[in-house]
């Protein structure tokens, strides 16, 4: 099975929330965005046997 997911959030806050949860501040914090849904989702969702095919921003 395939299924499209779509999230939306505030960016900032979603980086505010990972450096917090890494127990680093923002300003040493050099994943951007991408990079955090990136490795968060995947690795979580791996861990389920779930694999990440695409990965696409929508305008």
């Amino acid at each position: 099975m395939i299924y499209s997911v779509k999230l939306q959030f505030d960016p900032d806050d979603l980086i505010r929330a990972y450096c917090d949860n890494q127990g680093i501040p923002r300003e040493q914090c050099d994943l951007d965005v991408e990079n955090i849904l990136e490795q968060e989702l995947t690795s979580w969702l791996d861990a389920s046997g779930i694999y990440v095919k695409e990965l696409e921003q929508e305008v």
